[in-house]
C-alpha cells in the first residue's frame, strides 16, 4: 500500500495541467510510496493528451479517463480508486513548492495523525500575494477548529484515507460548495491533526471563478447548490455538547454568511432572494445565533441579517 495517494481531478486543464503535474513530479522527494491518481473528467481539449503522455513517462501516475459528470462525481471516483494511506487533492490549476513532498512525507513518518494542515499561499494573477500559515498538534478536529485553523478548500489538507473511507462522507454533486461541505463533516471524525508550517501549497485565483459567471442559469444553480447544502445541516447540531456546537458554528457561519452576502450582492430577482432568505429562517438559520466569525466585519454583517428590516432592506440591492 502506497503512503500518499495525490489525487488530480481534471477538466479542460491543458494550460495548466503541466505546471501542476511539473511541481508534483519533478521533486526530489517522489518515490514509490507515492501515486498520483488523476481523473479526467470528459475534457473537451488536450488535456487527456498530455495526461496520457506524463503517465507514459511516469510509473507512478495512474489516470482515468471517462465522460463529464461534474467535480463532485469525479472527487469521490478518486477517493474509491486511491491506494495510498493517506489522500492529498491537488487542483489541476495550481502548484507545490519543491521540496513540500518532502516535508509532507516526513510529517506523515512521524506522527500517526488522521490529518495534516497544510500552509499555503494565495496568488492572483496580478502577482499579488497572501500567505496562511499553521502551527500546532492538536489532540482532534473540534480542538484544530477552536484555534481557528480552518478553511473550506480540501487542499489545503491531508486525511488519512481510513478515516474518510469509514466515514462515508463524499463529496455531493453540487458546482458549488462541495469543499465546504466535505471538509466541514469531517472535523468531529477526526483524531490527532497536525500543522505543517512550511509553505507548500499554491493556490492561484483564476479570472474565470464560478462567482463571476455572468450567464443568469449558472448563477442560479451556484445558489441553488449553496441553499441546498446550508440546508441539509438541519438538525445536524442537535448531537453534539454545547461547547462543540459554538466552535463548529464559526466556520459554518462564516460559510452561511458568505452565500447571503453573495445572494444578496448578486443581480437575483427580489422575489427568489426573499425565499431564500425565508427557506433559511424556517430551517432555524435566520436570526444566525451565536454570533461568531473569525472577523469583525462579519459579525456586523450577521448582526444585519438578524435585524428583519436591515435584512429586508438588503434584499433591494
Amino acid at each position: 500500500m502506497k503512503k500518499l495517494s495525490i489525487l488530480i481531478p481534471v477538466y479542460n486543464a491543458e494550460k495548466y495541467i503541466k505546471a501542476c503535474l511539473d511541481s508534483v513530479l519533478g521533486q526530489d522527494g517522489i518515490n514509490n510510496d507515492i501515486e498520483v491518481l488523476i481523473l479526467n473528467d470528459g475534457s473537451t481539449d488536450g488535456t487527456l493528451d498530455i495526461i496520457q503522455d506524463y503517465a507514459s513517462h511516469y510509473d507512478i501516475v495512474r489516470f482515468i479517463s471517462r465522460e463529464n459528470r461534474g467535480i463532485g462525481p469525479t472527487r469521490n471516483e478518486l477517493i474509491d480508486n486511491a491506494t495510498g494511506n493517506y489522500l492529498w487533492f491537488i487542483d489541476a490549476d495550481d502548484w507545490i513548492e519543491n521540496g513540500s513532498i518532502a516535508k509532507v512525507l516526513n510529517a506523515l513518518n512521524s506522527n500517526d495523525i488522521d490529518c495534516l494542515m497544510l500552509s499555503y499561499q494565495v496568488e492572483n494573477q496580478s502577482g499579488n500575494i497572501k500567505r496562511y500559515i499553521y502551527n500546532g498538534d492538536y489532540p482532534d478536529g473540534i480542538t484544530l477548529t477552536k484555534a481557528q485553523i480552518y478553511n473550506n478548500s480540501v487542499w489545503s489538507r491531508i486525511y488519512k484515507s481510513k478515516i474518510v473511507k469509514d466515514s462515508g462522507i463524499r463529496f455531493g454533486k453540487y458546482c458549488m460548495g462541495e469543499d465546504f461541505d466535505f471538509t466541514f463533516r469531517l472535523i468531529p471524525t477526526l483524531k490527532r491533526s497536525v500543522c505543517l508550517a512550511d509553505i507548500v501549497y499554491h493556490y492561484v485565483l483564476r479570472q474565470h471563478s464560478a462567482t463571476q459567471e455572468k450567464d443568469y442559469g449558472h448563477r442560479r444553480k451556484v445558489s441553488d447548490d449553496s441553499l441546498a447544502i446550508v440546508l441539509a445541516f438541519q438538525g445536524y447540531f442537535d448531537g453534539f455538547s454545547k461547547d462543540d456546537v459554538f466552535v463548529l458554528k464559526q466556520p459554518f457561519n462564516d460559510n452561511l454568511i458568505a452565500f447571503i452576502y453573495s445572494l444578496i450582492q448578486q443581480k437575483h430577482p427580489f422575489k427568489y432572494k426573499l425565499s431564500v432568505l425565508k427557506q433559511l429562517k424556517k430551517a432555524g438559520f435566520i436570526p444566525i445565533k451565536p454570533i461568531v466569525s473569525t472577523t469583525p466585519k462579519r459579525v456586523k454583517f450577521m448582526r444585519l441579517v438578524n435585524n428583519p428590516l436591515t435584512r429586508l432592506a438588503m434584499l433591494f440591492k
